[in-house]
């Protein structure tokens, strides 16, 4: 039987997609397995993220931006996925999040590289008018601005190729506007392997509250951890978030 490689990319990229889709079904986004404790000094482990969170109860999170290198998933194992994206809530509020990012991982045809956003209660797409290389510098930014209906917005800028592609939406559900994120994500509790990507950093990492520009710097840190095994190692400074798989 001849093997179909292009019909096993398009099934392994939906299966990231149904991924986040599930995720994106439950209260939470988020999957905690230890929240932060004098002990750890402000570093949670989870199932999925792994990156930093500012949380703020004010709910006054109005824009979140980063720039990074995309991965370079040529030598990694075929058949698995992670994503990097930044995003408005998906922790502490349960009714909305907003977040937009590059879905990246490798069939046995070869690596690929998407752009994506996400937003509750369970959209995503996949914009057409932009593609994503290994090594390229892309700005992922996400807004909302409040009203009768919020308008929302992701976008998307690849500055390797000068492409972008922007969607704005009205949204009847608003966010909560309490938690800013600059995370990798990974599937493995969907079943799909979680590449050594080596090094993710987010650089001119910024959010806007009340006027306000902030950085990451008093974020709390998330780390991954499966079977007791922690599988990365996060710092951050001012301006940027440095995701190592270890």
């Amino acid at each position: 039987m001849r093997f179909n490689s292009a019909l096993f990319t398009t099934f392994l990229f939906a299966s990231a997609v149904l991924a986040i889709r599930r995720r994106g079904s439950e209260s939470r986004l988020l999957d905690l397995v230890e929240k932060a404790t004098k002990a750890t000094s402000g570093v949670e482990y989870t199932h999925n993220w792994a990156g930093a969170i500012c949380r703020q109860d004010t709910g006054t999170i109005v824009m979140v931006s980063g720039v990074i290198a995309v991965p370079d998933m040529s030598t990694v194992e075929a058949g698995s996925v992670a994503s990097a994206w930044v995003g408005i809530d998906g922790d502490t509020c349960k009714n909305a999040a907003l977040m937009t990012g590059v879905v990246f991982g490798k069939t046995h045809n070869g690596p690929f590289y998407q752009a994506m956003y996400w937003s509750s209660p369970d959209t995503t797409e996949t914009p057409e008018n932009i593609t994503i290389s290994a090594g390229d510098v892309v700005r992922l930014t996400v807004g909302a601005l409040a009203g009768p209906t919020v308008l929302q917005f992701t976008l998307v800028e690849n500055f390797s190729n000068k492409q972008s592609a922007i969607k704005f939406q009205n949204h009847s559900q608003e966010l909560c506007g309490q938690n800013a994120e600059w995370v990798v994500i990974n599937y493995a509790e969907e079943g799909i392997p979680f590449p050594n990507f080596g090094t993710a950093t987010f650089t001119d990492a910024s959010a806007l509250s009340e006027g306000l520009i902030f950085g990451p710097l008093e974020a709390t840190i998330l780390e991954i951890k499966q079977n007791g095994q922690v599988l990365t190692s996060v710092s951050v400074d001012n301006s940027s978030v440095t995701i190592k798989y270890l």
